[in-house]
Order: C-alpha cells, then structure tokens, then sequence
C-alpha cells in the first residue's frame, strides 16, 4: 500500500513506533507515564508528542484519563518501516525449502505444510491462494469478425466462456485468413489444460496474423491468465485460532470476519489490493475495503507456482497484528515454496 508521506520528528517517529510495538504486545491502551521507562525525557514531554501524534490522526484516546491506541496510520507507517528493512532470512528459508521438498510430490501436502508453518508461528488465520489452471481444460478458441476492421477473440473452456477486448485491424478482416489460423489455434489447443500452454509456441502460431494485428498475442495471454485466475482458489487453516485475539472473542467481530474471507471470490478480491512495492505487502484495517474487516489486518506475499503463475499467502489477525515477527516469516515461507515449486536448487540460491 502507499507510504504514509507526513514528515514526523525523530522523537515523534520513535515514541510512536514504542507505542505501537506495546500496544501490539499488551492489546491495551498505552500511557505516557507507561513510555517513560523506554525513553531518558519526562512523562510530561512524552505526553506532548502523544497528544501531537493524536492531532496529527496516528492515536486515538477512547477516555480522557486513559492511555492511547494506534490507528490504521499508525500501523501502516510501522509497516512501511518495517518493509523497507526486509532481508530475506536465508538459513531459515533452506530449513524451510527442506521441509516442503520432501512433501513436494504430493501438492495437497505441500499446502498443508506452509499453512501449518505459518499458523504454528503467528497463531494467526493462514490462507494460501492456488492457481489451478491444472484443471482448466480448453475446448476451443476463435478469433471472430465482428466488423469489417474488428475482432474479437473467444476462449471456450470447461469452466466457463471467456471474451477479450475489441482488437482493431488496420486492413480488412476478410483479408486476413481467420479460419486458418483458428484451425491451427485449436488444432494446438483444444483438450489442453491450461497449465500445458507453452506461451512461446502459441505466439508462433499467430505470428503471421500478429504482425497486422499487433495487440493479438498480448490480448491472447492476457485471455487465458483471465481464465486461470477466475478459478483461483483459497485454502486456510482452522478460523478458531483467531479466538485467542482479543478482537475476536466478541461473536459478532469474529463472524463479521469469517464471513466476508469465506466468499473467495471476494476474499481474492481483497488480496488483490496489495501493490507489491516490496515482497510482502498489508492490508491494514479500511485498506481492505470491507468494514467487517475494519479491525483485521491481512499479511500478502507471493509465491511463483511452474512457469510464471504466481499464488499468494498469508495471515490474517487484528489490526494488532504482530508485524515485526510475522512479515519476515511470510517472506521466507513464500521464498521457500517458490523454490520447490518451480525446482529451484536449493544450493543456487546459497550465494
């Protein structure tokens, strides 16, 4: 998500950052005579840049004696701080490739694994995104004249019909020899599952058409990753572990929650927020666009699945969430399974 652009002191930056970390490790509200022992300056003057900090939309006080809480503004400069000082952990990610490469023939096993992986370590919600291309299979494609300089192309497959853009053309359809090209198009693809395209050898076969149409091969990947990605699916660990939050132990909170991440369809949705300017992005309280999640945060990283399909992980808690431990361990557990997922060897990516 974007960085929060606002100029803070460096004594502002560091009593906010204290704040958030106590905040995240009691899940109450902290004080400034509480900051005081973390700092060599007075609970008076604490209590200034407490009440700046508040002005400035980073706290809130729910009670004029109490101490204060992070809002969202908070947590998502914490999070970029601790973004931008990612390392990747490469003693933990080979104990990791190790683990999941001995499961790595039985898919269903290596899922369970990393989820196992990161909830054993956050007690968090883990959730996992699977590509499944692998059971897409193509029935037909067509490349079809809808005007005397336009086409679009159709993808027929057993999950469902898939359209592309409008595609101008700069000398007349009828010119162009569609059925030749559609016969070699599905001479090659009909009965193929998707995973089984070889990219390369799908452009060869419309070079000719491509060079008058200079959109046609892109329009066509960018088909068949639509078709894929509409049937991504989500798996994820038991939702009881959320019940150990504080945020969740209210019924309704914790409902809320499981209701809106069960639609995965909408839940995919959510993830896909995520802008990726780093490894690991989150999606902190109102940046998910849900209110039932207004109080959850939700960890994402990629992972490479064969080729260049690319599957997502994560974890989901409250918006308390234990960023400094959680974010480097989503970013090794997503590097390691990219590593056995597309058979990385180990041993190269040691140097």
């Amino acid at each position: 998500m974007t960085l929060i652009d606002i100029k803070l002191s460096q004594r502002k930056r560091e009593i906010l950052i204290s704040l958030v970390e106590n905040y995240i490790r009691r899940a109450e509200p902290i004080s400034s005579s509480y900051l005081e022992k973390f700092f060599d300056m007075s609970s008076a003057t604490i209590r200034n840049e407490l009440r700046e900090l508040t002005e400035l939309g980073f706290l809130e006080q729910t009670h004029s004696m109490s101490g204060r809480a992070p809002t969202s503004k908070a947590y998502r400069l914490y999070v970029d701080s601790l973004i931008t000082r990612l390392i990747l952990d490469r003693r933990e990610v080979r104990a990791l490739y190790r683990t999941f490469r001995r499961l790595h023939t039985e898919l269903s096993a290596l899922i369970s694994a990393a989820l196992d992986k990161l909830t054993e370590k956050s007690n968090y919600l883990a959730y996992m995104t699977i590509p499944s291309k692998e059971s897409i299979v193509i029935k037909s494609v067509y490349i079809i004249e809808i005007d005397f300089n336009q086409v679009v192309i159709l993808a027929i497959t057993d999950g469902g019909v898939f359209q592309s853009k409008i595609l101008e053309t700069e000398i007349p359809v009828r010119k162009m020899m569609l059925g030749i090209v559609n016969e070699r198009l599905n001479n090659y693809l009909r009965g193929k599952k998707l995973s089984e395209v070889n990219l390369r050898e799908l452009k060869q076969l419309v070079k000719g058409l491509a060079d008058r149409i200079p959109a046609l091969y892109p329009r066509l990947e960018e088909l068949f990753k639509k078709a894929g990605d509409s049937f991504e699916k989500v798996a994820y660990t038991e939702a009881y572990v959320l019940l150990s939050q504080p945020e969740f132990t209210d019924k309704t909170a914790f409902t809320e929650l499981i209701e809106t991440i069960k639609d995965q369809d909408s839940f995919i949705d959510i993830i896909k927020k995520s802008d990726f300017t780093s490894s690991v992005d989150a999606l902190i309280g109102e940046e998910t666009g849900k209110k039932e999640l207004r109080n959850a945060s939700i960890l994402v990283s990629k992972y490479t699945y064969k080729d260049s399909d690319e599957g997502k992980l994560g974890v989901i808690g409250p918006k308390r969430l234990d960023y400094g431990k959680m974010i480097p361990i989503v970013f090794n557990v997503a590097e390691a399974l990219s590593m056995v997922l597309t058979n990385k060897d180990e041993k190269k990516d040691k140097d």
